[in-house]
């Protein structure tokens, strides 16, 4: 067991916030005005780590090479499967139900939100809280 006096907060604090996911902004093409946001969970999450357990266990059902359009529809899968929550809403302005499968169908149909929520989902950068009195401070031992 690791020694009580030492100070690990840092990565149960990275820990919670790679389960409780960042939201990937999706804009209006062409501004900067927010058309929704997509809520998706760390590479170091749980949520990830169940997404690519699943998308293994399908690849080697497949028993074969993907085609193109399979490969898309397996990313925008796994997407959906990382995705959280969304704050979609439909023309009318009343909230679009977040479901795996609507949200499949949106990664799968237009690419550039895929890509936004995929570029943000596997950069671990953007789920590290940060302290703007972090410093690093050689060891004694060093």
């Amino acid at each position: 067991m690791l020694d009580p006096n030492i100070d690990l907060d840092a990565f149960d604090d990275w820990q919670k916030a790679q389960e409780e996911g960042v939201e990937v902004p999706i804009y209006k093409p062409g501004t900067q005005d927010v058309l929704f946001a997509i809520r998706v969970a760390g590479p170091d999450s749980e949520r990830f780590e169940a997404a690519e357990q699943r998308a293994i266990e399908e690849r080697v059902a497949a028993q074969g090479p993907l085609s193109r359009t399979e490969e898309v529809e397996a990313g925008a899968r796994f997407l959906a499967r990382i995705s959280i929550a969304w704050t979609l809403k439909d023309r009318s302005g009343k909230p679009v139900k977040f479901t795996e499968e609507a949200a499949t169908k949106l990664f799968r149909e237009y690419k550039m939100i895929r890509k936004a929520v995929d570029g943000v989902a596997g950069n671990r950068n953007r789920f590290t809280p940060r302290s703007s009195t972090a410093s690093v401070e050689p060891s004694a031992t060093s």
